[in-house]
């Protein structure tokens, strides 16, 4: 008995050992804390609200819970087409778009995330969350048209969007990240706030413009296809931080164009913006500075 104790004492340390390592290396290496404690409660479910509770007669219902209420209203269509539905809290947006149109706007309700639709379905919508989270997920399909109002005083987490077909188009963003993916499809998106942009374009038109201030990092890559960064002046002028990448793909800056293949960095002045462009086979990319 004595021995198993013994053995056990000793796994046990060595488990902890182990553990403790792994963490540490964990951190060193980059890991955010904040999403660690995210994947626990999504791994675990810890207090987790998936889709919506059952609604009244009158199109309208609420989570058991107070901090997830949300209301759906149906519209007077004739078709039976259309719908309404409002959130009180989401701090992340995904929408994947194989079609149709979708469109994000400023304004709105001021405490209110809202969705109309004209030609969608409610069951494309997808809401999840928890006490410090939460997430609307739509799936915009072939036919349908979706209008997103955003209250103007909202900063979003994170907003991702992957079109693949159909059009996508973005007003006033507000969101500590974005990342915007077009697979096929047609993108033009405006940032307002940030900090982090990711773009990717292949097969796909992506044009994105910026007003954000704060903004430390831009990521873009386009295989093929074409996409287009308009940027005020000012930012231009205050020096970017350009990490260039072309393999067979053209890459066109304000004093500069890059055709065939290689690779250059241009210094901007510390602690500026890092734009990070890479251009593949078939891929253009363009850098505007005269956006006012």
């Amino acid at each position: 008995m004595k021995k198993f104790v013994k053995y056990g004492t000793i796994t046990g340390g060595i488990l902890l050992i182990v553990g403790i390592g792994l963490a540490t290396a964990a951190f060193v290496l980059g890991a955010n804390p904040v999403r660690i404690v995210r994947f626990i409660e999504e791994r675990f479910d810890y207090g987790n609200y998936d889709d919506w509770a059952a609604y009244s007669d009158s199109g309208s219902g609420e989570w058991s819970e107070p901090l997830f209420e949300t209301e759906l209203t149906e519209y007077e269509d004739p078709t039976g087409n259309g719908f309404e539905a409002g959130y009180v809290a989401v701090t992340e947006f995904n929408l994947s778009q194989s079609g149709g149109m979708v469109e994000i706007l400023p304004g709105g309700a001021a405490d209110e995330f809202r969705v109309i639709s004209e030609g969608g379905k409610i069951e494309n919508l997808h809401y999840t969350g928890t006490e410090h989270w939460q997430r609307l997920s739509l799936d915009a399909r072939e036919g349908e048209s979706y209008t997103v109002y955003i209250p103007e005083s909202w900063i979003m987490e994170k907003l991702e969007a992957e079109v693949t077909g159909g059009s996508f188009h973005a007003e006033g963003l507000q969101a500590m990240k974005a990342e915007l993916h077009a697979m096929g499809g047609e993108i033009s998106a405006e940032q307002l706030y940030g900090n982090e942009v990711e773009l990717n374009c292949e097969n796909g038109i992506l044009t994105w413009s910026s007003l954000a201030s704060g903004l430390d990092q831009v990521d873009a890559e386009c295989v093929s296809g074409q996409m287009d960064i308009l940027i005020p002046q000012d930012l231009e002028d205050g020096g970017i931080r350009y990490d260039l990448e072309w393999d067979q793909g053209m890459i066109s800056l304000p004093s500069e164009i890059f055709e065939g293949t290689g690779e250059r960095l241009i210094d901007g002045d510390e602690g500026m913006t890092v734009f990070t462009l890479d251009a593949g086979p078939d891929g253009r990319i363009t850098v505007d500075p005269s956006l006012v």
